[in-house]
C-alpha cells in the first residue's frame, strides 16, 4: 500500500473585494502647463479631477477629450496612462 504523504496546509481564503465605483483618469504632462485656474504645473504625473462610474466611460472620456482638444496634447505633451480605481472610495 502506498504511503501517504502529509497533505498541504489549507491557504486562507482572501476576501473579495468589491470592484471600484469610481474611477479617474492618469495623465502624464511633458511640458509646463498652466491650467485655467491659474494653477502651473511642470512636467508631471495626476489625476484629472472628473470621476467617472466605470473603467469604460473613463476611458471613452479620455479619448473624447485628447480628440477635441488637439492643440493642448500637442503643445503640453498630454498623455493618457489610463483609467485608475480614484484613491478616494465613499
Amino acid at each position: 500500500m502506498p504511503k501517504i504523504s502529509k497533505l498541504a496546509p489549507r491557504q486562507k481564503a482572501k476576501a473579495l473585494r468589491a470592484p471600484p465605483k469610481r474611477w479617474r483618469n492618469r495623465w502624464r504632462h511633458t511640458q509646463d502647463v498652466v491650467f485655467e485656474s491659474g494653477v502651473r504645473a511642470g512636467p508631471s504625473v495626476h489625476l484629472g479631477p472628473s470621476v467617472f462610474p466605470s473603467r469604460e466611460i473613463a476611458e471613452e472620456r479620455a479619448a473624447e477629450w485628447m480628440r477635441d482638444h488637439p492643440e493642448v496634447v500637442l503643445l503640453c505633451g498630454v498623455i493618457y496612462l489610463g483609467a485608475v480605481p480614484d484613491p478616494v472610495q465613499d
